[in-house]
């Protein structure tokens, strides 16, 4: 999350200000995407399917939300955070939402098996 807030404020913008309970819907469905065995913001689990419903289930509200999501295999572990905030910041998507004054909360959730990584950064208004 630091890394993130550090890619922000080099950019002119403010930090995020964390949230558990978006931290908790990104770390769920980080994990999901690892036990299901796919890669996508669509979620095939009943009740998760879509990030808002992800941030309900984990005790939120209904909003307006950003999502990206990352994978890798092969990293070591201390390399994983840079990757993520470079491969963000190289697509024009993932930068946008990353970098977008509309997002002022934030949760990094994160899942590792083995070698492979996915993490999911959600962020609301």
């Amino acid at each position: 999350m630091n890394l993130l807030s550090q890619a922000r404020v080099k950019r002119g913008l403010p930090r995020y200000e964390w949230d558990p309970v978006l931290a908790k819907a990104a770390r769920i469905h980080s994990e999901n995407m690892a036990r299901f065995n796919f890669f996508d913001h669509q979620s095939p689990v009943r009740n998760q399917r879509e990030v808002n419903e992800r941030v309900i289930f984990a005790g939120g509200t209904d909003g307006n939300f950003g999502e990206n999501i990352y994978w890798c295999s092969g990293l070591a572990q201390n390399r994983v955070g840079p990757s993520v905030v470079a491969e963000w910041l190289s697509s024009e998507e993932h930068r946008e939402t990353l970098l977008s004054r509309e997002y002022s909360s934030a949760g990094v959730g994160a899942y590792h098996r083995g070698k492979e990584f996915w993490v999911t950064l959600v962020c609301k208004d």
